[in-house]
């Protein structure tokens, strides 16, 4: 069979007798896969040595691929492979302006500098790459086009595939500040550049699937993925921040087992929270502008504990809840992989049970990141979700495990009822109609809680006011209330006689009966940011301390536009409510009552 360059100087030799006139080719697009054999004149090293004679490049074609090893003396010697030499060939990439390649970069890079006698052998964990389209000038003189941004390729021995949209940096300054004519329909070569930077280093590399133009088409565009980890997952895309401690202990130690991504956390700081990543293949782009909704299932097993050593004592005090933050990445405007922006956290108990935490992280846009910058928050082109754990300050450590994680149309939206009701006949999770966990200075809980015979029976042994968090209609915010329509919350409540005040003055206890007690109700729901916050507090109605049954009805919205108990006046959005909060309140001092509640609806 004859080579690409036999074939090709047969065409050119014919082009140019018959139609010399006719100037260059112009082709579209070319691809290569290294399996027929090439010339390597085409695809030339850089010819460049060392004082001793030593060559920087080592190029040979092995089994289909492209194979070179690498021993460079700095970022000018990086120019590793060239489209083609030969100038009567042009692509016109204004149409599909990608280049994409296949590398595989072995584990061992190191910097070879020497100093002072001593060889500098650190390992190189990954190796970045440049791309430059080439092509005629206006004069007729081949010239850059412009220098891409530059994409790392870990020294991880895996196939990993590379994709450049040059256009992106169009119009851009190159690397010296110079804008360049970026006219992508006369580019005759592409150069491809590797680069360490500062010093000489040394790598083995692999070259694979080479292809410009229509044959390296556009990202493949994904409305949404989902993974429930019950298939094996390449725990690279799914990858722990390899941080360690200063005494070589992981911050990360992460497995699947049985259906789940099993971590085991010792984490430094914030920024060690870094913890996966939904994926490293930049082929990917999912489109959340539709549905910009992720969701996934958390444990964390309780026993999270600082571990910071004051004064050589360490802090083992509990971590009762560990919250997490969601990132959404994407090309910004140069191509460069950014966050979009940084979600809101939402905290997850550390009780070992199973909890979804849903994002809507469209609530997020156009509102400043941690440091105050608004960034681009263009949800057509993420490629990355980042997930982060972090418990502040300190060093802490725990176990979760993970699963379900989805986004956009596999994560819809919460579900939208207008209507609940509960009648306590059933088994309620009292997780969702959670009492208020304070306790008093001597450990007494302020609430105790059970379902009996059909209702739920409170004993409430109250601090003060702000100890008056009682119920929440529901924790789970995949339930979205729509009350605009019928903004009623209405519930029967006995409460039994011997309501008193027992606050202490003067070593003396007031028993004073209390003769009713007074209700509050809050709706809950997102924030323009998406965080959970109190609509309003509606005013509150009072039940007598007389034994009988008493249905208590709010039409919260009659608060609507009224200012909140500090004075302030919210947003009062009964579309998007996802929590009724009510509170049960007598005031001032501490007090102590019985009561039953049953049918809330």
């Amino acid at each position: 069979m004859k080579s690409f360059l036999q074939k090709f100087n047969l065409l050119l030799m014919l082009f140019i007798f018959s139609f010399s006139s006719y100037g260059q080719t112009k082709v579209e697009s070319y691809s290569e896969n290294f399996s027929a054999t090439i010339n390597l004149d085409l695809w030339r090293p850089n010819k460049i040595a060392h004082a001793d004679g030593r060559a920087a490049f080592e190029t040979s074609q092995v089994s289909g691929v492209l194979r070179s090893v690498v021993d460079q003396v700095n970022f000018y010697d990086g120019q590793l492979l060239n489209f083609t030499a030969n100038e009567n060939i042009i692509i016109d990439m204004s149409g599909n302006p990608y280049v994409t390649f296949d590398v595989k970069v072995q584990p061992g890079a190191a910097y070879l500098t020497t100093v002072a006698g001593v060889v500098d052998t650190t390992k190189i964990d990954s190796v970045p790459f440049l791309v430059s389209p080439w092509g005629p000038d206006t004069a007729g003189v081949l010239k850059r086009q412009f220098l891409a941004i530059n994409k790392k390729v870990p020294a991880d021995g895996k196939w990993h595939t590379i994709r450049y949209d040059i256009s992106s940096h169009k119009g851009l300054p190159d690397f010296n500040g110079t804008v360049l004519g970026n006219d992508l329909t006369k580019v005759n070569a592409i150069l491809l550049e590797n680069v360490v930077w500062p010093g000489r280093h040394a790598f083995s590399m692999d070259l694979d699937n080479f292809k410009i133009g229509e044959s390296a088409a556009p990202p493949t565009v994904v409305t949404s993925y989902k993974e429930d980890f019950n298939a094996a997952v390449d725990l690279n895309l799914w990858r722990p921040n390899k941080i360690a401690h200063a005494d070589g202990r992981e911050a990360f130690e992460t497995s699947q087992v049985s259906g789940v991504l099993r971590s085991v956390v010792d984490q430094v700081n914030f920024y060690d929270g870094q913890f996966l990543n939904f994926t490293a293949n930049e082929n990917i782009i999912i489109d959340m502008s539709g549905n910009p909704y992720v969701t996934f299932d958390v444990k964390v097993q309780p026993g999270a504990a600082y571990l910071t050593t004051v004064a050589g004592v360490v802090d083992t005090t509990k971590i009762d809840s560990v919250p997490f933050l969601v990132s959404p990445w994407g090309p910004d405007t140069a191509g460069v992989l950014k966050r979009q922006f940084l979600a809101i956290n939402k905290k997850v108990p550390a009780d070992g049970k199973w909890h979804t935490i849903r994002y809507d992280i469209s609530s997020h846009k156009g509102l400043p990141d941690f440091n105050g910058t608004v960034l681009g928050n263009d949800l057509t082109k993420v490629n990355a979700i980042l997930l982060e754990n972090v418990v502040w300050p300190g060093r802490h450590a725990f176990s979760m495990d993970l699963d379900n994680f989805k986004i956009g149309e596999s994560a819809a939206p919460p579900t939208v009822v207008t209507s609940y009701k509960e009648d306590f006949n059933a088994a309620v999770d009292l997780n969702l109609w959670r009492p208020n966990k304070v306790a008093h200075a001597d450990g007494r809980a302020a609430f105790e809680t059970s379902q009996v015979s059909g209702v739920l029976r409170s004993v409430v042994d109250q601090v003060n006011f702000y100890d008056g968090q009682f119920l929440n209609f529901t924790a789970n915010e995949n339930i979205i209330i729509d009350m605009s329509g019928n903004p009623y919350v209405t519930f029967d409540v006995k409460v039994q006689p011997g309501a008193a005040y027992l606050t202490t003055v003067a070593g003396v206890v007031d028993t004073t009966k209390i003769d009713s007690v007074p209700f509050l109700v809050s709706p809950w729901g997102p924030d323009t940011a998406g965080v959970l916050k109190r609509q309003f507090l509606a005013i509150n109605k009072k039940v007598p301390a007389d034994g009988k049954w008493h249905t208590i009805r709010y039409d919260i919205s009659s608060h609507k536009g009224l200012p909140d108990f500090n004075g302030t006046v919210l947003g009062n959005d009964l579309t998007k409510v996802n929590a009724i909060l009510l509170e049960n309140v007598v005031w001032p001092g501490r007090h102590a009552f019985s009561m039953i509640w049953t049918t809330s609806r």
